[in-house]
């Protein structure tokens, strides 16, 4: 291209930047939808965790509890043992980290547990409220299958040796996640009965344990927290980008052609490839813009919530420079895509409104391809990297978890620059003819093969403008 191509697709993109500024559309959907989504999303999230403790602060998971007598005998003991259930089952327990793992709850066992008179419980597990079986109830299973209780618990006491029954419904998530809770506890009392049936014979715990398993998480709470954003923040701002591109993209040409300035632009002079060359550079701002302000957004909400909940939580991210710099890398090559893709596909329609419809069509499979990250087992590989706005997600994610290696990110950059090329040629193709640009005659083909009808009136059907 000459130096006066150059200045004239340069001037070309300043007229249409400034264009789309008047354009509420083109400025809603590229630059302060991006911004805003990130806020919006995050308080949302904050929003729902509130609601979520608070309902299970108001409403904490009811279980049915039965214990039996295994002898006549063993009624004290019976009554004894559903005491301390009760006890254990409904004391309120501490918080915990999101970061932090959660304790193994079948080691779950302190060093120095409290008596039995003082029950405990493992931080972050729900309190259950615990009540009787109805007297209208013939049996714990009963009520489950009429949804009165979330769980139920059958204990049956013959002198020191208990056995507990614990009944859930798979079918209703409070229910699994009560059982949970509620094995935990039990682990809990397990182990201080244990202890204490131990000292009463004069045993050392340490002596009849034959083996000894003490789990430790390696990765560092950076790590986890990465892991878990690695999971958001990406796919964000790829969709983001897909809808950010798509307004700009139809109008390039199928808004300019129909308000009927599209003509006066190819005859303006300015040679037909300093046309396109400028209309992709003001497609390509649009989606720079979109991405920045993705970023911006979400990094703002990342920042705001580490600072108001990192030291409570226990949250903290540390991001190294080289992988940031190569998931910018990736990202920055697929800025071309999506834009590109669209303006080919939406040459062919007639107005805004059927350039819209393409533009949609286009962004089903863009966005199933960036679902597939969704998957734990998808991640970044020679053969994933090479799938595009798939691997913006993946690199993204791979980043922020510090395993980004630079030859996927080598691979990734070239894969999307190349497929950008592709289109790009595709695109110069079109422009050198007037048929295609203008709608008319060659056209007509896609047009049919999208679906798109022709009206008597159309110029198309008439063989000229």
């Amino acid at each position: 291209m000459s130096l006066r191509a150059a200045r004239a697709a340069v001037a070309l993109t300043r007229r249409e930047l400034l264009e789309g500024l008047r354009d509420p559309s083109v400025l809603f959907s590229t630059v302060l939808m991006p911004v805003l989504l990130g806020p919006l999303v995050f308080w949302a999230a904050v929003q729902l965790l509130l609601l979520t403790e608070g309902r299970a602060e108001q409403e904490p998971p009811t279980t049915l509890l039965e214990v039996r007598p295994a002898r006549p005998e063993d009624a004290a003991a019976a009554a004894a043992a559903e005491a301390l259930l009760r006890a254990y089952l409904s004391v309120p327990a501490p918080r915990r980290s999101i970061v932090a793992p959660a304790p193994d709850v079948d080691e779950a066992e302190p060093a120095a547990p409290p008596g039995l008179g003082q029950p405990s419980a493992p931080p972050g597990t729900a309190a259950l409220r615990v009540l009787p079986l109805p007297a209208d109830q013939p049996d714990i299973r009963a009520a489950l299958s009429e949804d009165i209780a979330d769980i139920g618990i059958i204990a049956t006491v013959q002198g020191e040796l208990w056995s507990i029954e614990l009944l859930s419904a798979g079918t209703r998530d409070r229910s699994v996640a009560a059982q949970s809770a509620a094995k935990a506890r039990l682990s809990v009392l397990k182990g201080h009965r244990r202890k204490a049936i131990l000292d009463a014979w004069g045993v050392d715990p340490a002596d009849v344990r034959p083996l000894r398993l003490e789990a430790e998480d390696r990765a560092t709470p950076s790590e986890v927290l990465g892991r878990l954003l690695g999971m958001i923040l990406p796919m964000m701002v790829v969709v983001n980008i897909i809808a950010g591109a798509t307004a700009p993209s139809v109008e390039a040409v199928a808004g300019e052609r129909e308000r009927g300035t599209l003509e006066t632009t190819l005859v303006s002079g300015a040679p037909r490839l300093a046309i396109l060359g400028g209309k992709v550079l003001t497609i390509i701002c649009w989606t720079l813009f979109t991405a920045a302000g993705s970023l911006l957004g979400l990094g703002l909400s990342v920042a705001h919530g580490m600072a108001t909940l990192g030291a409570e939580l226990d949250m903290r991210l540390e991001l190294r420079a080289d992988q940031v710099l190569l998931g910018l890398l990736v990202l920055t090559s697929a800025l071309p895509v999506v834009p590109l893709a669209n303006l080919l596909v939406t040459l062919p329609a007639r107005n805004s409104r059927q350039a819209q419809t393409i533009a949609g069509a286009m962004v089903m499979p863009m966005l199933a391809l960036t679902m597939l990250s969704l998957d734990e087992r998808t991640a970044m590989g020679l053969q994933t990297a090479a799938v595009p706005m798939l691997n913006v997600v993946l690199a993204g994610r791979a980043a922020l978890s510090a395993e980004l290696q630079p030859a996927h990110a080598a691979l990734a950059t070239a894969a999307n620059l190349g497929i950008s090329a592709a289109l790009l040629a595709g695109c110069a193709w079109a422009f050198r003819g007037e048929r295609l640009v203008l709608g008319i005659g060659g056209g007509l083909g896609l047009r049919a093969a999208l679906g798109i009808r022709l009206s008597p009136a159309d110029p198309a059907r008439r063989g000229g403008p």
